[in-house]
């Protein structure tokens, strides 16, 4: 009777194996091919060169707050809209400023903040979002362009009018 029980179950193992091999099932695990995004930031030794890329000319801050450097600039080609970024730093602090053809929030700041207000410059209206006295990301729109400004550790309300009333 255990001979019979033994051959059964080796038969059973035998056809699931063969049913399972035949709908392409293997059973031993197979690695998996990771999908991953290309990076949509196109690198740019210049203004000038990202201009070439988007097909405008890019408009930039002329004033930074003391300290801050031109770190890095970036073409953004494959979204809608097409913009410019260009990253500043004053050692671990970063302001990231974007501009783009269009309309909408470019800035990729989702964060929730404590408040969330209009400012009027000279020329523009900013939807600024922020904690306690400082700003860390403003939006707006002008022209058919669509601007964002990001900082990392916050901006006063003066210090943001003073980088935005100088964007040439």
């Amino acid at each position: 009777m255990k001979k019979i029980s033994l051959y059964i179950l080796t038969a059973l193992s035998l056809v699931s194996f063969g049913i399972l091999t035949a709908c392409g099932v293997s059973a031993a695990p197979q690695e998996s091919a990771s999908a991953q995004l290309p990076n949509p930031f196109i690198p740019c030794a210049s203004i000038a060169d990202a201009n070439e890329i988007l097909g405008f000319t890019a408009a930039v801050p002329s004033v930074l707050p003391d300290g801050y450097e031109t770190a890095a600039i970036a073409a953004v080609s494959s979204s809608d809209p097409v913009f410019v970024q260009i990253r500043y730093e004053n050692g671990e602090k970063t302001i990231t400023y974007r501009m783009g053809k269009g309309s909408g929030n470019i800035s990729g700041d989702y964060n929730t903040y404590e408040f969330t207000k209009k400012l009027e410059t000279d020329e523009n209206t900013l939807t600024c979002s922020g904690a306690g006295e400082l700003i860390y990301n403003a939006v707006w729109e002008a022209d058919g362009y669509t601007y964002s400004l990001a900082a990392s550790d916050g901006i006063t309300e003066n210090g943001l009018q003073e980088v935005v009333e100088n964007i040439e």
